[in-house]
């Protein structure tokens, strides 16, 4: 063998990197001399007869017939002596594909179809697909390196033992005698296999036949597609990547059932009943039943996790009340208790008593699984109210109380922390878990969601979905006939339909019941409005005097208080506009003031000991009402607002470091609040409702929730001293209380304190 000759090109070329390098050639980006154009220029290091045959086929191939079929990368100059030839600059597709959709990277995989059923039909076989070889150009997916192309006449160098083929994507047959293997086929599973490299992302492959059902290389395990439907795709796969070639698919039928799939995924009625039918063959296969139930765990696990990777079919309504979309299931620790995971990451265990399946012949939309569960005894007996129990497992098969889980300890006081790999779960002790149609009837009734499924024993609620079935197809046949609804697409006449009193009702409801309830609002709604009428009427007459009479001294502060009444309907406006304030004046009655002249008003010195006259003035408005029997001031702010306000200028202005101090010291077992008071100092308030006192208030912090406490991050604390400042601000222009929930405008935190210290110096 005589020692080759490289880069002879480089009289024509300039050499700008090194691209790579495969097997048998070296890959180079450069600049042609003349025209100043760039190219992949592609040169054969590995010069054996075998190997200078295929280079030349190669460059033959694709310079006959990158001009007539769409989807080859061409060949722009090239030097059959020396063993070179230039391309175009393409994009590598695994680059092209990073941000694209399942759609779009099945379109491109269409558009390789059409390339290869061309080459196909001419005899011609690439023999080499994978996804290095497959580059973005000129709008498309096309196909690149020939180096292994088989085509009629060729003088194929091919020996019977020798394996041919990328590594990752070769069909067994190409493995044991490529000589006489089916070239076409071959490519069909080649493709297949770079399919599931595009989606996956994993250009390392699977090994053998494609099953969906296969942790290890599903396609329904990969997050991103858990909402699509796959099933036409996960098929296609399937049969592809068969061990027998006689049993794929050709290249013609691979494209037809891409093309298939593309359509069914794309309507959502086909893509509901394909998930449907897949769903039912896997379980039954070609005779499905009208019921079935499974009793062994490891069984219910397995159709648990068949419905949780059939994303039409998976929607979960819990025992008690809501529902969530479903993962998948597991066997749990503790003995006959299994693990359910919603696709939040949500743990329920349960102990399971049997899965039933319940079909409908007339509409399959509205059939069900029904987990049925078996008694569970309490860990820790604290739950009397709900059917679960929230614990944390600590250690397998081991529950403690999960009330501090949320700071990864086991006690807030202590501190003391949860081991690693510790598990949160919902311990249901009884009931029924729901598997239905996510987008089926069922679900679209928004009533369901009271959970009951879990009141009905299994017979029953079967009995309850045949009523709605035939209530269902009545009413869908009559409102199809109606001129009215013609307009109406199927779905726009479902919710039509299942929004009705009658789907929604709770059958456990008598209408004895309702009518009860019914007549208890009226009652109410009636002692409301003659308790609004009695108070707008006589509250001017009434002396709140005894409310001042304390017998605790408060210490005087910068600043004083009075009471103001505000009425709510209508009165504050007119009020506003008159300059005029009503305010319990000295001698304990309600009296009009003109804004800014307070002489006639009631003042204390001290916040504490106007909060309670506040409370001393709630219990003299009720007084009034009890002796017409219309007991409860719960409801007087409807009529009007009674509040202490500020009179005189504050002495404190909150900074940042007393937030995060307040924050840091409040405990995260109870509900807080931020909140700043009338002389501009900020506290934290705990599990009452004295937020409203205050001038200032931001939302409420639940309990539990972290944002505040000596586990929390605080990572809350800019943006609540923000607020602040903000609230500070429009209550000092106003005068008026302040909830801070959001920000209408942005205004940096110098602006805003320069404005606030301008009220300070008045």
């Amino acid at each position: 063998m005589s020692k080759p000759k490289t880069k002879r090109w480089l009289s024509f070329f300039d050499e700008i990197k090194d691209l790579g390098a495969g097997g048998n050639a070296d890959v180079y980006l450069v600049t042609e001399k003349t025209s100043g154009c760039q190219y992949a220029l592609k040169e054969l290091r590995n010069r054996n007869e075998e190997k200078k045959s295929r280079f030349i086929s190669e460059i033959q191939i694709a310079k006959e017939n990158s001009a007539i079929i769409p989807g080859i990368i061409p060949v722009i100059a090239d030097d059959c002596e020396n063993y070179w030839y230039t391309m175009p600059i393409a994009q590598p597709v695994m680059e092209f594909i990073n941000e694209k959709n399942l759609q779009e990277i099945v379109n491109g995989v269409l558009q390789l179809c059409e390339t290869l059923e061309q080459l196909h039909d001419k005899r011609i076989h690439h023999r080499d697909i994978k996804p290095s070889n497959i580059y973005y150009y000129e709008g498309r997916f096309s196909l690149g390196d020939f180096g292994l192309v088989d085509f009629p006449d060729n003088d194929d160098f091919t020996r019977s033992d020798q394996g041919l083929g990328a590594i990752f994507t070769i069909a067994p047959e190409m493995k044991r005698n490529p000589k006489v293997a089916d070239a076409s086929k071959a490519d069909v599973f080649s493709l297949a296999k770079t399919l599931w490299m595009f989606l996956s992302g994993d250009e390392k492959g699977f090994d053998g036949v494609y099953n969906h059902l296969d942790e290890s290389h599903s396609l329904r395990y990969v997050s991103r597609f858990k909402d699509e439907h796959l099933v036409e795709i996960d098929e296609l796969l399937k049969d592809s990547t068969n061990n027998d070639p006689n049993l794929r698919p050709d290249i013609h039928m691979f494209k037809e059932r891409l093309l298939s799939w593309s359509e069914i995924a794309n309507d959502f009625d086909k893509s509901q009943n394909s998930d449907w039918m897949f769903l039912t063959q896997q379980l039954f296969g070609e005779n499905v039943p009208g019921s079935s139930v499974w009793r062994e765990i490891d069984k219910i696990v397995a159709v648990l996790n068949i419905i949780g990777r059939t994303p039409a079919y998976n929607h979960m309504l819990l025992s008690d009340h809501g529902g969530l979309d479903f993962s998948y299931a597991m066997r749990a620790t503790e003995e006959n208790c299994i693990y359910l995971y919603d696709t939040l990451g949500i743990c329920y265990l349960v102990k399971p008593k049997s899965l039933q399946y319940e079909g409908f012949s007339e509409d399959y939309r509205w059939s069900y699984f029904r987990l049925d569960l078996k008694k569970l005894a309490p860990i820790i007996c604290k739950y009397d109210k709900i059917d679960y129990e929230y614990l944390v497992e600590d250690v397998p098969g081991h529950y403690v109380d999960a009330s501090y889980v949320q700071y990864g300890v086991y006690d807030y006081d202590s501190g003391k922390p949860l081991p690693e790999g510790y598990k949160e779960v919902k311990r249901y002790l009884e009931g029924s878990f729901l598997f239905v149609l996510k987008n089926g009837p069922y679900n679209h009734i928004s009533g369901t969601y009271d959970g009951r499924h879990g009141m009905f024993e299994s017979d029953e609620f079967r009995e309850y979905i045949e009523k709605l079935i035939k209530m269902y197809l009545a009413l869908f046949e009559k409102a199809s006939c109606d001129e009215r609804f013609k307009e109406l697409s199927r779905e726009e006449i479902d919710c039509m339909i299942l929004e009705s009193a009658y789907f929604n009702q709770n059958p456990f409801k008598t209408i004895d019941k309702d009518n009860e309830e019914k007549k208890k609002m009226e009652d109410a709604r009636a002692l409301i409005k003659k308790r609004r009428a009695f108070i707008k009427e006589n509250y001017k007459e009434w002396n709140f005097f005894n409310a001042f009479c304390l017998t605790t001294e408060y210490p005087e502060r910068p600043i004083r208080f009075f009471f103001e009444f505000r009425e709510s309907s209508g009165g504050n406006i007119f009020d506003l506009i008159n300059n005029k304030q009503k305010c319990i004046c000295r001698n304990g009655l309600i009296k009009e003031v003109t804004v800014g002249n307070f002489e006639e008003c009631a003042f204390v010195n001290n916040r504490e000991e106007a909060v309670e006259i506040l409370g001393n003035i709630a219990k003299i408005f009720e007084e009034y009402l009890n002796n017409e029997g219309l007991a409860a001031v719960d409801d007087h702010h409807q009529c009007f607002s009674i509040s202490f306000r500020r009179h005189g200028i504050p002495s404190h202005l909150f900074e940042k470091s007393e937030i995060e101090t307040a924050m840091r010291n409040a405990d995260d077992r109870h509900n807080n609040q931020l909140v700043v008071d009338e002389d501009g100092y900020v506290k934290i308030i705990s599990d009452n409702k004295d937020g409203m006192l205050y001038p200032v208030r931001l939302e409420c912090w639940n309990a539990g929730n972290n944002y505040v406490g000596k586990f929390s991050k605080l990572c809350t604390l800019d943006e609540d001293y923000k607020y602040c400042l903000h609230g500070w601000l429009r209550y000092l222009k106003t005068g008026r209380k302040q909830y801070m929930d959001y920000l209408t405008e942005e205004i940096e935190e110098d602006s805003l304190i320069s404005q606030i210290k301008e009220f300070y110096n008045k």
